[in-house]
Formats: C-alpha cells, structure tokens, sequence
C-alpha cells in the first residue's frame, strides 16, 4: 500500500474539531458484506 506521509507542526494548527460525518466509506461501497467486516475487526484487534 501507498500513500504521501505528511506531517503538520502543531504550531501550524490553529484548530481542530470532530466532523459529524466519517470520511471512511460504508462497507457496502467497498464491496464487504458483515462476515468480511466482522473478519477485519477480528483481524484489526490481534
């Protein structure tokens, strides 16, 4: 996997605040059904 690491001073943060909606996309639109889910989790918590 890929992908640009960007790292932001603190300094540089004038403010942060919880968005009310996730950026991640629903599973059904990754193409998981509940047992792929479930087995991610599973996976992710090891």
């Amino acid at each position: 996997m890929g992908g640009l690491l960007q790292t932001i001073p603190k300094s540089k943060i004038e403010s942060r605040q919880a968005m009310k909606v996730s950026l991640m996309y629903p599973p059904q639109q990754l193409g998981l059904n509940t047992q792929a889910v479930a087995d991610l989790v599973t996976f992710l918590k090891k």
